[in-house]
């Protein structure tokens, strides 16, 4: 057994000052605003730091709900940054568009987004004195940064001149953080090409029962648990911890579960329909301490043998197994004062908001929570995620996407480059070793064509390959120890030290 965990208090932050069920109920995890480009509703979520001016824009993966970001709530309030999630057509209260259209669209409600916090002007600049924009991908949410990227240089080409420079809201070399970055499968050779689009879309209708029956599974055996978190994790960015749940007591379905439908089957909660977004302001006394190295997890003698058996295996990795999730800063009743008993320690016995049954709130328990709350809205835009990813997008097939990749990647690099840091996991069989390469060298290689009339020399890109040993597609997202090295990157390039505003 590993040593006793314990809220870092004494080293970062101090724990929320409300109960867990009111905090994952804020207004800040369920805002929403009316895009006036697409004059549709987009919903979204500023999770950690509400204070901090070290903004992070996190592309989901194809899972692409604002509730992934909640996991990472309490990581970026240790970390220090503010973190913004936006539901993607067809999630959440964001409404749904065509596929063919998908990109444009999510790019137009981004834009919007920020503009509604404040984070771009009214010129679609950088407000003057801001910091620049850091950007987090996971999964396919590395194609929807390429396309926000690529709307800002051309921006940055039509409306630069010598006398008055375009200020992108990412800066002039943009921060992008890759976590298992999507690769065209026409390039990976992942198995995934064999699903056929009509499979594929059946995910609007089956996610949603399939993951309420996995849910269901994983209060069951210990094999049922074990398949339903290999379900789960798929392409949600997210993957459970191993500390397993208090057992629940069984109660009559028909007596436990009340008569009026409860606030998670209304959609988790009440979304203000006003074009200005309602801030509940979270208190925020953390110290900086982001310029340390994260400290070491503790591990028991097995996790030091498997450490070592990995090190051998990889000598060259970055992060070493066993991997620690962050989940615990968030889902962890010790993070939340209110929820323990006469201040003992002893975690008190929350009620379920939906069936109205006791609960200890754990990284099991909680992770379920947010899953149900999480199906309770709309999905469809997973589904069109996946095929967006697979090539079945109306004129944007396997083909098409990975010359789209090249070309966007090819127009940052002329424009000026960027600083890009990417963390691989070696067992991620969804992106297998030839698309990973692929991507490298395409991130490395020097720009082929020559900077246009009037424009400076391509500085090039600065590119970082991290490696991730023994751990899946999805476990990036989800281990402390990457999760803060990607978050220092954009401490550390504050006030210009690593990119330009």
């Amino acid at each position: 057994m590993s040593a006793p965990w314990r809220y870092p208090t004494d080293a970062s932050c101090a724990p929320v000052t409300v109960s867990f069920l009111a905090h994952i109920c804020s207004r800040n995890f369920h805002r929403r605003i009316k895009c006036p480009r697409t004059s549709s509703s987009v919903s979204y979520a500023v999770v950690g730091d509400l204070s901090s001016k070290d903004v992070v824009l996190y592309c989901l993966p194809s899972g692409c709900s604002r509730y992934l970001s909640l996991f990472h709530d309490g990581i970026c309030r240790i970390v220090g940054v503010k973190v913004i999630a936006i539901d993607r057509p067809g999630c959440g209260a964001t409404a749904a568009c065509p596929l063919g259209s998908r990109m444009h669209t999510s790019r137009c409600q981004t834009i919007s987004v920020l503009q509604a916090e404040g984070l771009i002007d009214e010129h679609l600049k950088l407000p003057e004195g801001s910091r620049p924009i850091a950007i987090l991908t996971h999964s396919a949410g590395f194609l929807y940064a390429l396309d926000l990227l690529q709307h800002f240089t051309q921006l940055s080409k039509s409306l630069s001149s010598p006398e008055a420079p375009f200020a992108s809201p990412f800066g002039s070399r943009p921060l992008l953080l890759l976590s298992s970055p999507w690769v065209p499968t026409s390039v990976s050779r992942s198995s995934l090409a064999l699903l056929p689009a009509g499979v594929v879309r059946l995910g609007s209708t089956v996610i949603p029962g399939v993951g309420k029956t996995l849910l269901s599974a994983m209060r069951g055996t210990s094999e049922a648990q074990g398949t339903a978190r290999s379900w789960l994790s798929w392409s949600f960015g997210v993957v459970r911890g191993t500390e397993e749940e208090e057992p629940r007591p069984r109660t009559s379905g028909s007596s436990a579960r009340p008569d009026t439908p409860s606030e998670t089957e209304r959609g988790a909660a009440d979304l203000s329909a006003a074009s200005t977004p309602v801030f509940t302001p979270i208190p925020n006394p953390f110290v900086s301490s982001v310029g340390l190295d994260p400290p070491p997890s503790p591990v028991s003698r097995k996790g030091q043998r498997v450490r070592s058996k990995a090190k051998l295996r990889w000598p060259k990795a970055d992060f070493l197994p066993p991997h620690e999730s962050h989940h615990k800063y968030t889902l962890d009743s010790r993070a939340y004062p209110s929820d323990q008993e006469d201040g003992e320690g002893t975690p008190v016995r929350l009620l379920h908001p939906a069936t109205g049954r006791p609960f200890t709130l754990n990284e099991t328990s909680g992770s379920r929570l947010l899953f149900e709350m999480m199906y309770s809205e709309s999905l469809a835009g997973i589904t069109e995620d996946f095929l967006l990813s697979l090539g079945y997008a109306p004129q944007l097939n396997n083909a098409q996407l990975e010359t789209l990749i090249r070309e966007r990647v090819e127009s940052l690099r002329l424009q000026g480059g960027a600083d890009v840091v990417c963390v691989w996991a070696m067992g991620d069989r969804l992106i297998p070793q030839r698309g990973r390469d692929w991507l490298d060298q395409l991130l490395q290689t020097e720009a082929t064509g020559g900077s246009e009339e009037g424009q400076e020399t391509s500085r090039g890109m600065k590119y970082e390959r991290l490696i991730m040993a023994d751990a899946g597609h999805d476990a990036t997202m989800t281990s402390e120890a990457v999760v803060v090295e990607l978050l220092r990157r954009v401490k550390k390039a504050k006030e210009g030290e690593g990119r330009e505003s």
